[in-house]
């Protein structure tokens, strides 16, 4: 039996749609980290976002955006924070978000 069962089959139009659409997604959050990296987007205004695929960014990819944030302090990072590895803007609850602004601006903004 293959695991594939659950795999809707697409016709090739529905297909090249959903191709498109996780292109624009994948433009629009290196947009993102682009504009965090540059300083041009502050931490504030990219947890209030309503863009459907902005919100689904990853708190890892994000911190990541940002000078001496690299891939080995990211974990610790987040678990000072007291949040998940694999959370997204989304996921995130008033008290995570709190702090992690707060890491952001005191922490990152010395480098």
């Amino acid at each position: 039996m293959s695991n594939n069962q659950n795999v809707p089959i697409l016709t090739p139009e529905q297909r090249k749609i959903a191709l498109d659409k996780a292109l624009e997604a994948r433009k629009v959050r290196a947009k993102v980290a682009e504009m965090l990296s540059n300083g041009e987007l502050t931490i504030e205004e990219l947890l209030e976002t309503t863009d459907k695929y902005v919100k689904r960014m990853k708190i890892e990819k994000i911190l990541r955006c940002f000078p001496g944030v690299g891939k080995a302090r990211v974990p610790r990072i987040m678990d000072r924070l007291d949040i998940s590895m694999n959370r997204s803007i989304a996921g995130l609850g008033e008290r995570q978000k709190k702090a992690l602004i707060k890491f952001v601006n005191e922490e990152v903004e010395k480098n």
